[in-house]
């Protein structure tokens, strides 16, 4: 068994969890990310966390009342450009 302090037992992964779109953006996309409040960000990380279908059903419930908060605008095309990088393609045009 590796030593806990050991920066090599960690495996470093991110996930990116989708759903069928919200209302509010269905105009963009079929689907979107779901969103999560502090509260429930912070327990979707730890490492007991357990899901069930009720509670993937309460998150996606909850990711579409936070789509009310959410402010949007259009951006350059650019953003579709893999290559590109640049904090100006998130400026509105």
């Amino acid at each position: 068994m590796k030593d806990a302090q050991d920066p090599s037992r960690w495996l470093l992964t991110a996930s990116l969890l989708t759903k069928e779109t919200s209302p509010r953006l269905s105009f963009i996309h079929n689907r979107n990310p779901v969103f999560l409040s502090p509260d429930n960000a912070d327990a979707w990380i730890a490492p007991d966390y357990e899901t069930t279908p009720e509670l993937l059903e309460a998150l996606s419930i909850e990711s579409d009342e936070l789509t009310q908060e959410l402010s949007f605008h259009v951006v350059s095309k650019e953003v579709g450009k893999v290559s590109n990088n640049s904090p100006d393609l998130i400026r509105p045009i």
